[in-house]
Formats: structure tokens, sequence, C-alpha cells
């Protein structure tokens, strides 16, 4: 009755590290491997090629001239950004040391800034097509095609960002807190002029609603945004060149 034939060191393997659900190595740690990491690959890849900063200045473009224009900036800018990251930290991080600064310069207090920088960063892990890993995961298990789920994830996120929108505008009339310079915000011309970073976003988009799978369409908009990183020679993806962030772009020479 105490007699038992021993596992190889194959089988011992295979259940420990690799069986299914229950394994070491299970689902979790496979969307991780398999389409977690090509998402994490294009948020780099898209700020590399200078893409965050044309959000941030996208985001002054469209809120600056309204009061409290700082504010509305930090929430907008980091709405636009969570599409690219899908990462709360990265997105206060990103977004944040050029806000907050700019919050506290317009009226806000140290403490308002930081706080609506929070919560804005904060609504980038609910704001599609990334959504961190949650949504991968809600994919894997329950069967619901990834796409479908960051359509029904739109709304959510949207209603989030318009309280948070609301809520700094009130302030700011309570504040008597004004619009950014015009000086200091870019012009139509320089925004437009830039807008071929949107091209990846929509790809990934697009490509899903194709019916590519999750991965396919990353890896598809990553070699996008590499071929439209050479429309700016400041931001060629090459092996011996990197991106280094330098002055906005409306204030550097063409």
């Amino acid at each position: 009755m105490f007699h038992f034939k021993a596992f190889s060191l194959s089988r011992a393997v295979e259940i420990l590290y690799l069986s299914g659900d229950e394994g070491m190595f299970g689902f979790l740690t496979g969307i991780s491997a398999e389409i977690l990491y090509i998402y994490i690959l294009f948020a780099a890849v898209m700020t590399a090629t200078g893409t965050g900063e044309f959000l941030i200045d996208f985001a002054t473009f469209a809120a600056g001239w309204s009061r409290g224009g700082s504010a509305k900036i930090s929430v907008l800018s980091s709405a636009l950004y969570g599409t690219m990251s899908g990462s709360t930290v990265a997105n206060v991080y990103a977004t944040g040391s050029f806000t907050i600064p700019l919050m506290k310069r317009s009226g806000y207090s140290p403490k308002e800034s930081a706080a609506i920088e929070a919560i804005a960063g904060t609504g980038g892990q609910i704001m599609p097509p990334i959504m961190g890993a949650g949504s991968f995961i809600m994919a894997e298990i329950t069967g619901i095609p990834y796409f479908e789920i960051i359509l029904l994830a739109v709304i959510p996120a949207l209603l989030y960002y318009l309280g948070v929108f609301s809520m700094v505008h009130l302030v700011a009339i309570r504040r008597g807190i004004s619009a950014i310079p015009r000086e200091d915000r870019p012009t139509a011309k320089t925004i437009l002029w830039q807008s071929y970073y949107f091209i990846p976003f929509i790809a990934v988009i697009a490509l899903l609603a194709y019916g590519y799978s999750p991965a396919k369409a990353a890896f598809h908009s990553i070699w996008i945004a590499v071929l439209l990183s050479f429309l700016n020679r400041r931001t060629w993806l090459t092996l011996g060149n990197s991106w280094i962030p330098c002055q906005k772009p409306w204030s550097m020479p063409r």
C-alpha cells in the first residue's frame, strides 16, 4: 500500500511547470510571454519615435486654450498616453513630469497638481486598446474576442475622463485659473505636420477589427511605427541611433 512508482524527470517538469493552467508557467505567464510582451514593446517603440511627446503636445493644443488649461492638458494627455502604455505608473511618470510643473505654474497647489495627475494617470489602465494585462486575461478566461472587450471598454473609459475633466474645470473656475499663454502652445500647423503619429494606433484597431490576433496586430503596428520614424530625421530608429527628447517640436527649426 506504500508502493509508489516515481515520476521521471520529464514528467515532474511537465507537472510543475507546464501542466495547462496549473503549472508555474500557466496561462498568466503565457499571456505575458505571448501577448503582453509585444504590447510593451509596442509602447517602447512608440515612445522611442517621439509619440509620447506628440501626445502631450496634442493635448496642449487641444485643451491649453481653455480655463484651467494646464490641468486639462494633464487629463487629456493621460487619456491619450494610456492608449499607448496601458500602465498607470508609466502614464503618471511620462505625462506628470511635464504637466505637474505646468499646473503649479498656472496656480494649482502642489497637492492639487499631484492629485489631478494621479487620478488622470490611473485611467490609463482602462483606456483602449492596450488596457494593461487585465484585458488579455479577460479575453483568455472568458473566450470573448479581444476586439469586443476593447469596444465595450470605450464608454466607461470616456465617462471616467469626462468626470475628471469636468472636475478640473470646476476647480479652475473656483480658483480663477486662466488658460495657457498662446506662445506656450503648439500651432495647428505643427500638430497637423506630426499627425502621422496616430497611424499606429489606428492600425492596431483596424487590424483587430479585421480579425487579426492581438499579438499579430501589435507586431504589424510596430513595423509601421518604425517606418514612420523616418519621416523626421530627429526620430530615426536605427541600430546606432536612439531618440533623445530635446526641445518642444514647435520651437524646433524646420
